[in-house]
C-alpha cells in the first residue's frame, strides 16, 4: 500500500505565509538559502517541527520558520535612513502579526523574537545589506484523509 502525505510545511505554512507577505512586500522568495533579489528581499524557510498532538485521524504540529527581511543601503548609519529601515522591518513585523490565524493553514502564528541588523557568514562581505530576522511558531491542525 502506498504512504500518503501531506506536505504541510511547503503547501500549508510556507506557501501561505509568501501569499500573505507578498499582499504588502515585493521579492518574496521561499528558500533555506539567501538569494538577493531587488534592492529589498524577503525570505522565508522553516526550520523545523514538533508534533503536539497526535491521534488517529487528527494531528497538531507546532513549525519554526525563520523569515528574513534584507534591505540594501548604504547610509544606514544615518538616523533618517536607519529610521526609515527600522520602520519597514517593523511594518513586516505587523502585517506577520494581524494574521494570527489563517483557516485551514494555521491555527495560531506568533513572531517570537525579532532581531535587528543579523550578522552572518552568509552576508559577511555585503556592508550595505540590512538584515532583520523574525522567529515565527506556526500551529498546524491536520486533519488526516483516509484514516
Amino acid at each position: 500500500m502506498a504512504i500518503t502525505s501531506a506536505n504541510i510545511s511547503y503547501e500549508k505554512i510556507e506557501t501561505e505565509l509568501k501569499k500573505h507577505i507578498d499582499d504588502e512586500f515585493n521579492n518574496v522568495y521561499i528558500s533555506p538559502t539567501f538569494k538577493m533579489y531587488g534592492n529589498e528581499c524577503i525570505r522565508i524557510n522553516t526550520t523545523s517541527d514538533s508534533s503536539q498532538t497526535i491521534a488517529h485521524d487528527f494531528e497538531t504540529r507546532l513549525f519554526n520558520v525563520d523569515i528574513r527581511y534584507y534591505i540594501n543601503s548604504a547610509n544606514n548609519h544615518d538616523n533618517r535612513i536607519n529610521k526609515a529601515i527600522k520602520q519597514k522591518a517593523e511594518a513586516l513585523r505587523q502585517h506577520l502579526v494581524n494574521k494570527r490565524t489563517n483557516g485551514q493553514n494555521w491555527a495560531q502564528l506568533d513572531v517570537t523574537d525579532m532581531n535587528y541588523y543579523v550578522q552572518d557568514e552568509e552576508n559577511e562581505d555585503k556592508e550595505d545589506l540590512n538584515i532583520f530576522e523574525y522567529s515565527l511558531q506556526i500551529l498546524n491542525n491536520h486533519h488526516k484523509l483516509g484514516t
